[in-house]
């Protein structure tokens, strides 16, 4: 009999309830605050259960367009538990007695492993249980809406987390990437930077600072060089050995040119020099030169920029078109300089 009424407790208390213990990430929720006599805030929220969240702004707030974000997966799951414990399922589907005027509404609904529930819940009905309540402010609190609101950023986090949580979100964050559509540019820079300054000891951080400068240079018309010019700076200070390192020099190379930051392209000329002889001999070291004669004209140093387009004219391998570049680069570089002693 012991043995009977023991079975009983385990199966009572450690198996989860049919509707909350299936994955939580096909749910849905969402929030919706309504007018009231005054200036209440009146905006949507839904967040999925991946993690995915989309805030519509209408009235009496500081943001009143779209915004899509994300939380972590944890933060979905602890939220969708907390739906549980408040009974949200055995709740009325209203709460409409005017027993006050002039108050706003708060809408929400959980869609949950088939079974959907919306509730409307007006602050003037006193017989609304504060569960409701607390659960309303609790959704507001998940995605910290008051960022949108009042333009509040959320609070920042003074521990950094452990890797293995680290690795954890990055690699959700990347799920949530691989089912957005490809066109949602905002989503995607949404999403890598948060891997980039919550993960940042994992591999996706590096990846992401390169990825994002791709989403900068791609799908900007004209390039954001300055952003992409903070990223690989990053990605080169932050993380000296990564395989992304090489080619983020090439394209922070590009963006000092393309910005008038020569003094620091000539650096990274010499930089290039420097880290790769091999290039002398190869079909690419005439072009290149040409570019660092340039880059030494532009950031004042005339004397080494003459020398250096006479480089690129007597080597044997330049193509004639760079050599002509060269001479007539090098003829204006002395031209000027004679109009400056006269």
């Amino acid at each position: 009999m012991k043995r009977f009424f023991l079975s009983v407790l385990i199966i009572v208390f450690c198996i989860p309830h049919p509707l909350f213990a299936s994955s939580y990430k096909d749910a849905f929720i969402t929030l919706e605050r309504t007018m009231c006599f005054g200036t209440c805030p009146v905006y949507t929220l839904t967040i999925y259960g991946d993690g995915r969240v989309e805030y519509e702004g209408k009235k009496f707030v500081k943001v009143t367009d779209m915004q899509k974000t994300t939380i972590p997966q944890d933060k979905v799951n602890q939220l969708i538990d907390e739906f549980e414990k408040a009974g949200y399922f055995s709740m009325k589907d209203s709460y409409e007695s005017y027993e006050i005027t002039d108050l706003p509404y708060a809408i929400t609904s959980l869609t949950l492993n088939g079974k959907a529930k919306r509730i409307k819940h007006y602050y003037g009905d006193s017989s609304a249980p504060k569960a409701l309540s607390d659960l309303e402010s609790k959704i507001d609190n998940a995605v910290n809406s008051e960022q949108w609101i009042k333009g509040v950023d959320a609070p920042k986090q003074d521990k950094k987390l452990a890797l293995e949580e680290q690795e954890k979100l990055a690699k959700e964050l990347y799920g949530i990437m691989a089912k957005t559509d490809e066109w949602d540019t905002e989503t995607f820079i949404k999403l890598h930077r948060q891997v980039i300054e919550q993960c940042p000891d994992t591999k996706q951080a590096q990846e992401s600072l390169w990825r994002l400068s791709n989403l900068y240079l791609l799908t900007k018309d004209p390039p954001d060089y300055p952003k992409i010019i903070e990223l690989m700076e990053e990605l080169i200070s932050k993380y000296p050995g990564s395989l992304f390192c090489p080619d983020a020099k090439n394209r922070l190379l590009i963006a000092y040119e393309q910005t008038g930051n020569y003094k620091k392209a000539v650096a990274l000329y010499e930089d290039m020099f420097a880290r790769d002889p091999g290039l002398v001999g190869r079909d690419e070291y005439a072009a290149v030169l040409l570019g660092y004669a340039k880059a030494l004209a532009k950031s004042g140093d005339k004397e080494k920029a003459r020398k250096t387009y006479q480089k690129v004219i007597d080597l044997k391998n330049a193509e004639d078109w760079l050599k002509d570049i060269a001479r007539n680069a090098l003829s204006g570089t002395e031209k000027s300089e004679s109009g400056e002693k006269k």
